[in-house]
């Protein structure tokens, strides 16, 4: 993407409020008395716990089944499974394929009832044309998923996995996801508490693992209770009062990668560097030492930049999302100057439809020229999901 900037004085910029509107609605309520002859009936009604209720923990709706159930129904324990609860189910498979591990405590109909949890596994089709393996589970209907991994061959030695959720139009969702054990390609997906985890919804997946020997991507379908894998749904952000990275003001990065926040510049310690490719910046951010990738959880990020050097002049910038591998159209480059830091310009990219960056990996390649000559530059971060 080439840009011609014609830079323009629009620092310290202010934060818009959007006016909040109140209304009160009163609803009148009109009670119907009623005559009603009594009727004898056994109580059958019996409560069942759902995946849904032992995600949030809220009270279960009363059964209106006619007749009592004899399966009987035990919690999913409120604290994490740790290692030692889940290893006993776990089988071996010595290839590439997913795992998901399924509660038996909500009584899915094929599931033993004398081990809490159990494995349910399939292999990995191999794919060269596409790079994506596929795998579908074979799950449980009313039994919930509440760990999901990957088997793989002997020696693989896998150094690090993301889970990424299909939405529609094939947009990709990094998931937040944490290992009961490091060593284990196995994951959790945490709750709203410190002490709480919830199921992985059914659905379609993709989950990415770097390798000894490179990337392998496996696509993995979740089917629902029954038994049918749901449509792609639309991936939606519901974040309120951001602030554009046009209204913002960074003039307090000095000079460097940055991200806007609420109005104000957040600096990201990468350096500037040769351009990195998916394998090459996964490694250096999972690599001891490694300093070429910031890593940083910015759920409100609205705009990604650099900052340059004073009476800098840019002449061409770029944003490429090195990581999720899937569809992506770039934003257009914008450019402001800094009043207060010697006519400093900066080069930034707002995220699509005024929402925040979404988790991934991005590089911002700027071309200029100051005092000292002509550059180029290549600056890397990873937006990180989850709680922190």
């Amino acid at each position: 993407m080439s840009v011609d900037f014609d830079p323009v004085r629009v620092r310290p910029r202010r934060r818009r409020f959007d006016p909040l509107v109140v209304g009160v609605v009163i609803i009148g309520v009109a009670l119907i008395a009623a005559i009603v002859k009594p009727w004898e009936a056994a109580k059958t009604d019996v409560a069942l716990a759902s995946p849904s209720t032992i995600a949030t923990g809220s009270a279960p709706a009363p059964s209106t089944a006619s007749t009592p159930t004899t399966r009987p129904s035990r919690p999913v324990a409120a604290r994490p499974p740790i290692w030692a609860d889940i290893a006993p189910s776990l089988t071996v498979h010595d290839r590439w394929g997913v795992r998901a591990i399924l509660a038996t405590a909500s009584g899915g109909a094929g599931l033993p009832s004398t081990q809490p949890y159990v494995d349910r596994w399939a292999p990995a089709i191999i794919s060269t044309a596409s790079g994506v393996d596929t795998a579908a589970i074979d799950t449980e209907p009313g039994a919930p998923v509440v760990a999901l991994g990957v088997t793989y061959p002997a020696g693989t030695a896998p150094q690090d996995a993301r889970i990424w959720r299909v939405h529609r139009n094939d947009a990709l969702e990094w998931m937040d996801a944490r290992s009961p054990d490091p060593a284990r390609v196995v994951f959790l997906r945490p709750g709203l508490g410190t002490a709480s985890y919830e199921p992985w919804p059914p659905g379609s997946y993709r989950i990415d693992v770097l390798a000894a020997d490179g990337i392998h991507r496996i696509a993995a379908d979740l089917p629902g209770p029954s038994g049918r894998v749901p449509p792609p749904d639309v991936r939606s952000v519901e974040l309120r009062g951001l602030v554009t990275p046009a209204e913002s003001d960074p003039s307090s990065i000095r000079v460097g990668l940055f991200a806007t926040v609420d109005g104000l510049g957040v600096s990201l310690p990468a350096p500037e560097a040769g351009p990195l490719d998916e394998d090459a910046a996964w490694r250096d951010v999972v690599r001891a030492g490694g300093d070429v990738v910031a890593t940083a959880y910015l759920p409100r990020a609205t705009g990604l930049g650099v900052m340059l050097t004073p009476n800098a002049v840019v002449e061409r910038a770029t944003l490429d999302r090195i990581a999720p591998k899937g569809p992506f159209t770039a934003p257009r480059a914008q450019s402001g100057i800094s009043e207060s830091k010697n006519q400093t310009p900066d080069v930034y990219f707002a995220a699509p439809d005024d929402a925040p960056w979404p988790p991934g990996v991005y590089a911002i390649t700027v071309s200029w020229t100051d005092a000292t000559g002509s550059h180029t530059g290549t600056w890397h971060v990873e937006l990180r999901p989850g709680t922190s």
